[in-house]
């Protein structure tokens, strides 16, 4: 019985350090027009906003985005035209990307597969962010 309990304690104790990370990712720090899912979150931007500042900050300090999948799809129509996925190393927007943005205009960006660093060099991951571009 002591053995169960003990088994127990410390299954329960351990639980924490191996659940899901809770970092949120937003651009420039700022959290306005955000809805936070459990799996993701949403936030409406404008396209002049989003370019005005490209970087992505994480809500907890102690952790900076290391890599970055960014994806979108590119609608004429109401059918889809173009969907393109860049991975990124860092925590902005490449100069690509931001061509990209401003050819194709799309609607939606998601920013996903996010791969968060510590100064202890630990690796977690980022909630996934749905950028909802206005203009």
């Amino acid at each position: 019985m002591r053995k169960i309990l003990l088994i127990t304690l410390t299954f329960i104790a351990f639980t924490p350090a191996f659940s899901q990370s809770n970092l949120e990712i937003n651009i420039c720090g700022n959290t306005e027009n955000t809805i936070t899912k459990q799996d993701i979150n949403e936030k409406t931007i404008s396209q002049t906003e989003l370019l005005k500042c490209t970087e992505l900050f994480v809500n907890d300090t102690n952790w900076k985005v290391n890599f970055f999948t960014f994806i979108f799809v590119s609608k004429k129509d109401g059918a889809e035209d173009t969907v393109m996925q860049l991975n990124m190393k860092g925590n902005k927007l490449s100069e690509r990307m931001i061509v990209i943005i401003k050819k194709y205009n799309p609607d939606k960006i998601y920013i996903e597969k996010i791969e968060l660093i510590n100064s202890k060099e630990e690796f977690t991951t980022g909630k996934p962010l749905i950028l909802i571009l206005k203009d």
